[in-house]
């Protein structure tokens, strides 16, 4: 047995609970996408890709479906004011610290989170952080859910 197919409690592989995973989330997922499609057609036909056959969705006349374009003018300023207020490229939107009291007071450990900080907020403004961002709180307020990359909360 190699250690992708090691066993759990279960008896089952790493593999084979998450296929199982996979199909259970499909299965939670499956109810939802009548609606998601509604909101797609209705609101951004641009937005979200639901099936495997739902390549170039930019054909013209998927816009016929807008019946009034307030929902799509409203969403554009809930993205654009959720990216302004809560994570700005023109502006530091996080601070790094540490949970140690006795060294959140240090001199050293001040200059070194300040300058991670620094780099982070660097790397996010040379990559395409603030447009997934974007597509975030779009996809958010569009339906409801969004994904992106989760990383945990961790102490220094």
């Amino acid at each position: 047995m190699n250690m992708g197919e090691a066993s759990d409690k279960s008896g089952l592989s790493c593999k084979a609970r998450i296929v199982r995973r996979l199909n259970l989330l499909k299965s939670e997922r499956a109810g939802w996408l009548p609606m998601y499609q509604d909101l797609s057609d209705y609101i951004q036909p641009y937005a979200g890709r639901f099936y495997v056959t739902d390549r170039n969705r930019g054909e013209l006349h998927q816009f016929n479906n807008i019946i009034d374009d307030c929902a799509t003018e409203a969403l554009d300023i809930l993205a654009a004011g959720l990216m302004g207020g809560l994570t700005s490229p023109a502006r530091p939107w996080f601070r790094l610290g540490v949970g140690d009291p006795k060294l959140r007071d240090d001199h050293d450990v001040k200059v070194w989170l300040a300058e991670c900080q620094r780099i982070l907020l660097d790397v996010f403004a040379k990559s395409n952080t603030y447009l997934a961002l974007h597509n975030v709180y779009y996809e958010l307020g569009l339906f409801g859910t969004a994904c992106r990359e989760c990383v945990q909360k961790t102490r220094l």
